[in-house]
């Protein structure tokens, strides 16, 4: 079957992607000369929650594009509302029984939904009078954030190359998606 995508968001995100991660790595580039300059830190940290929301679209772009192209409009409609990470883990496996992402990357996929929870549906560290009133979702803090974003950024290049070596249908997207990326790194 021949398939046209109308907006091929996907390709739009994974250029987006590749522009603000050369620009965040030269703000962290820039903050690492300096760590006593409190705003270049700033800028560093709204650039990893932005990275962070932009991954995961271009990933959720990505595995519905997937989803898209094996069922009809009802059953992806029934599809659609499952969890970010199912639509990577288990719905691939409804087309190849055999498919299965190496637990390294489940590993990171989890912490960047992790990631991108505590962002979106965040919720406020809150101290009234001398009380904590509400201990809040802060992102999580690993001990190295610069390298976790960097990993974070693979995500869709690893992803896509697991998927491909089970079911080839997005090779074409996984080879432009690549392209566009790798000169990101």
């Amino acid at each position: 079957m021949n398939f046209y995508t109308r907006t091929a968001i996907e390709f739009s995100l994974a250029e987006i992607l590749k522009r603000h991660l050369k620009y965040y790595k030269y703000l962290y580039s820039t903050y690492k000369k300096n760590r006593k300059d409190g705003k270049a830190y700033i800028k560093v940290i709204e650039y990893r929650y932005l990275l962070i929301l932009e991954i995961s679209a271009l990933l959720e772009s990505i595995i519905n594009l997937y989803i898209a192209k094996k069922v009809n409009e009802k059953e992806f409609k029934d599809l659609e509302s499952n969890s970010f990470r199912d639509k990577w883990i288990k719905i691939p496996c409804k087309f190849n029984p055999s498919y299965k992402i190496d637990d390294s990357t489940t590993e990171l996929l989890e912490l960047l939904i992790k990631y991108r929870k505590n962002i979106a549906h965040n919720k406020p560290y809150l101290h009234a009078d001398g009380a904590l009133v509400h201990r809040g979702n802060s992102p999580i803090q690993v001990n190295d954030e610069h390298q976790q974003i960097i990993e974070f950024a693979q995500l869709p290049i690893l992803l896509l190359e697991q998927l491909d070596s089970f079911d080839d249908s997005l090779a074409m997207e996984k080879y432009m998606i690549k392209q566009q990326l790798k000169s990101a790194f």
